[in-house]
């Protein structure tokens, strides 16, 4: 089992690092000082475990599991106050260890997880949305809200149905976050959400109202992609 450890205690990360190491069936693959951190590690890693501190800055354990209760990847709390227990279970976490760790207490929940998150892991692919950096916050944004991404220079401008969001990012970057199932990249300048298209004709489609042209070398794909006969 790939997991990560989320804690801003870096002398617990440690010790957790060393207890997991002795276990054979578990990989660690990587470490957030906070759930920031950890949102962005998760976005660009797979992962089948989660252990998780409480109390951290600006964003808690508590809210780091509203932001990903669509997701079934299972997590261990390890926290040194037992009062977050009864909200933590809300969200049906595999066990909630109280520091400082016990090591049998530590291996009879890998076992649990073990047994229960084979088939849980977060991915690309099974991931609802996905978070953007605006200013000095993240927001979430939904796969199945965007109508297009539009490259805009060393900016991309994000057009869901209800609000545009631009960002200093490049296309590349964010084209790699979204499900290829459901997003084609039509021009060196737009990626668009192929369920959004309302109309295609010659070299170009139309999504609420906004004209989008389809370049030659991404035509073919698009046309596989829309089933054209």
């Amino acid at each position: 089992m790939k997991c990560l450890i989320i804690d801003d205690d870096v002398l617990m990360v440690h010790i957790l690092e060393e207890l997991l190491s002795e276990v054979d069936f578990v990989e660690l693959a990587g470490t957030a000082n906070n759930a920031k951190e950890a949102i962005s590690f998760l976005h660009n890693h797979d992962v089948d475990l989660i252990f998780l501190d409480i109390e951290m800055p600006e964003i808690n354990g508590i809210e780091f599991l509203q932001i990903f209760a669509r997701n079934s990847v299972p997590v261990i709390i390890v926290s040194s106050h037992k009062e977050y227990a009864f909200d933590a279970f809300e969200y049906n976490v595999i066990d909630y260890l109280l520091k400082p760790i016990d090591r049998n207490r530590l291996l009879k929940a890998l076992g649990r997880a073990r047994q229960n998150g084979n088939n849980h892991t977060i991915t690309r692919e099974s991931s609802e949305n996905f978070y953007i950096k605006v200013n000095s916050s993240y927001q979430s944004v939904f796969f199945d809200k965007i109508l297009y991404v539009e490259s805009l220079g060393d900016y991309i401008s994000v057009v869901l149905e209800d609000r545009k969001i631009t960002v200093h990012s490049t296309l590349k970057k964010i084209e790699q976050k979204l499900p290829e199932r459901d997003f084609l990249r039509v021009h060196n300048s737009f990626i668009v959400r192929l369920d959004k298209i309302e109309k295609y004709e010659d070299n170009f489609i139309t999504i609420r109202k906004a004209l989008i042209p389809v370049s030659r070398s991404h035509k073919m794909l698009l046309n596989q992609k829309l089933n054209i006969l």
